[in-house]
């Protein structure tokens, strides 16, 4: 190897990890003895079915994250564990995970109606949605009763010291909370149980959630704009209007790219660019990769 320590990156990425080829393992040894050497290398390794403690043991007690999709699934196998345990003390229950990148027909399981119950005196079958965010919206779910609400949500915030986005876990607002109980009577009566205090709802969550344009990446959001002409975006009429130097990081960003020349100008590239549905940085890797052979 012509760069033993992979000086040219700061992050490598390992998916599959359950395979366990040969090749697969004699690389995980190879990036061990680089991390040896480069503290500051991140190493993501990434499965669905991996061994969470080997893996962890082996790259030194690294953290180990769950995706939301993980932790919903968890949660639904933990709830019938525990109705099992609790015998003929209640009815079955029918546990249907909802989250968004369920493929569609596992959406419609949360509309099926719960079948009577099984003795005409017995206890009642349930049905127990486990759901992140997506529940709040407009959705309407027959048969909802009794709402669970643990005061937390996970929103997408960007930071741009870094610069990267990340799924971070904070407390609703009250707007949200409010919402939320509105999930238990849509179709009939019900009720709304909060996982919190009165004085943590009165003092420490926000009347409102904080507007997406003032925690996400408005690099996209600013190209969109530049394209039909609105060139003076930091007196732009926004209801929530982001910082100036937010602003002018992002047009630093864009020119660097070129996408802006250094007018402010939106370049030929840049129009070529704002066609795609992409972050800028990926955009133009899609275009440049014709004149790098990289691309059919």
């Amino acid at each position: 190897m012509t760069d033993p320590l992979l000086k040219r990156y700061k992050v490598i990425i390992l998916d599959e990890a359950h395979e366990r080829t040969l090749a697969t393992d004699v690389l995980f040894g190879l990036l061990k003895e680089v991390l040896k050497n480069r503290p500051d290398l991140k190493l993501v390794v990434m499965s669905a079915t991996v061994e969470a403690e080997k893996f962890q043991g082996y790259f030194y007690g690294a953290p180990l994250m769950k995706v939301p999709e993980e932790e919903i699934e968890d949660a639904c196998c933990k709830i019938i564990e525990e109705v099992g345990n609790l015998g003929d003390r209640v009815g079955p229950v029918k546990v249907v995970p909802l989250y968004s990148t369920l493929p569609p027909a596992m959406h419609q399981k949360i509309f099926e109606l719960v079948p009577p119950s099984l003795k005409e005196d017995g206890p009642p079958r349930r049905k127990i949605v486990v759901s992140i965010n997506i529940a709040k919206t407009s959705l309407t779910i027959d048969g909802i009763v009794y709402v669970i609400d643990p005061g937390f949500a996970k929103q997408i915030v960007y930071n741009p010291r870094v610069p990267v986005e990340s799924l971070l876990v904070s407390p609703i607002s009250k707007a949200s909370a409010y919402k939320i109980s509105g999930c238990a009577g849509r179709t009939q009566p019900g009720k709304y149980f909060r996982l919190y205090m009165e004085n943590s709802f009165n003092n420490d969550l926000q009347p409102q959630a904080c507007p997406e344009i003032l925690r996400s990446n408005l690099v996209n959001t600013v190209l969109t704009l530049k394209k039909p002409g609105i060139d003076d975006l930091v007196h732009f009429d926004f209801m929530d209007p982001p910082a100036p130097e937010t602003l002018m990081r992002v047009l630093r960003v864009l020119n660097y790219l070129g996408e802006l020349d250094d007018d402010g100008n939106l370049t030929e590239l840049g129009e070529k660019m704002s066609e795609f549905p992409l972050d800028p940085q990926m955009s133009k890797m899609l275009i440049v990769s014709c004149e790098f052979n990289c691309s059919k």
